[in-house]
């Protein structure tokens, strides 16, 4: 029950609107979400820093959770630069993205198109018994995956070795990876 909770709470917590919807015009209605435009500003800026002060040649973003639903939104605000977007890769965990955002919110959280990233690759991991994150239907123009792995819930997927397996084998991931090969 308390994990049920948590993951209600922090569904509530993004969606949540600290001003009423009747109040607000209709063209001043997209920042009324105060808590998810700051979780969303704050993404924007680390892959921003990062993209200019590290300068990848690529970037993997690894997720869980409701921190699918950030990275995913974030992606589809990215005007790609392509000394970094090139070959980017998106790993998703434990995602509730298609089955509950994109079906229940589907004004809020268009799950459309990525086609704008040249060569994303998506990966998506899920488990059977996972109660919040199961497979994707991927939009037109991503490479998209999915992973289906054993039993486990919706937790402890970073400590789960079949998940690495799927890291290590199937997704091409790399840490550290030379910029020459």
């Amino acid at each position: 029950v308390a994990r049920v909770l948590g993951v209600a709470r922090d569904v509530i917590v993004y969606l949540r609107r600290d001003k009423c919807l009747w109040l607000v015009k209709p063209e001043d209605r997209a920042g009324n979400y105060p808590y998810r435009d700051q979780i969303d500003a704050r993404f924007d800026r680390v892959l921003d820093v990062m993209s200019r002060t590290v300068r990848p040649h690529r970037v993997t973003i690894i997720s869980h959770s409701q921190g699918t639903v950030i990275a995913a939104r974030a992606l589809q605000r990215l005007t790609p630069d392509p000394s970094y977007a090139k070959n980017m890769l998106f790993i998703t965990m434990g995602s509730p993205i298609w089955h509950l955002y994109a079906q229940y919110f589907p004004q809020n959280y268009p799950v459309s198109t990525f086609a704008h990233i040249p060569d994303l690759k998506w990966h998506n991991i899920y488990r059977p018994d996972d109660f919040v994150g199961k497979d994707i239907v991927f939009p037109d123009g991503v490479d998209g995956h999915n992973h289906r792995v054993g039993k486990g819930g919706h937790s402890h997927y970073f400590s789960d070795i079949e998940v690495w397996q799927v890291f290590w084998g199937k997704t091409g991931f790399r840490m550290f990876t030379n910029p020459e090969s």
